[in-house]
């Protein structure tokens, strides 16, 4: 309605071009939160792309921080998010402490998955290794990619 009002605007009152301008700024920040809006309803979208398109937003309109930053009032958990996106980037190295605990339910270790199917004698050497601390790289988050992004709040 707004758009075919915006296309009508220039035969209705040729006279007031400040607000013919204003609304069509208007109707242009509509379209992008119109885009990102059916985006985010899509069974697909990961807290990565999420977070990728709310930062766009608010490069864009940086009044929308407070609403949409990782940081904002409607995020429940800031480090469980953020820890999901720098996953999602394949950056794990990178968490922080915080954030390595707030997804520590999620680590899986992969020597204990690979060793399934193996015969129950091992020599020595296998046992140490097997008992041995694993290091960050044998570590995987397989769950993050099926969080859904949404609102995680009671």
């Amino acid at each position: 309605m707004l758009d075919r009002y915006v296309r009508l605007l220039e035969f209705i009152d040729p006279k007031d071009d400040a607000r013919a301008q204003k609304l069509k700024g208007l109707l242009e920040d509509l379209k992008q939160f119109e885009s990102v809006s059916k985006r985010l309803q899509s069974e697909s979208v990961s807290l990565w792309e999420v977070r990728v398109m709310f930062d766009a937003l608010i490069t864009e309109k940086p009044a929308l921080k407070q609403y949409l930053g990782p940081r904002a009032d409607i995020v429940a958990s800031p480090d469980f998010e953020s820890a999901c996106v720098t996953i999602q980037q394949d950056n794990q190295h990178a968490l922080s402490r915080q954030e390595k605990m707030a997804v520590r339910p999620f680590v899986v270790n992969t020597s204990s998955c690979t060793n399934e199917g193996e015969p129950e004698e091992q020599g020595t050497a296998e046992r140490v290794l097997k008992r041995a601390p694993v290091t960050s790289g044998d570590k995987l988050y397989k769950l993050i990619n099926v969080i859904p992004p949404t609102s995680m709040s009671s």
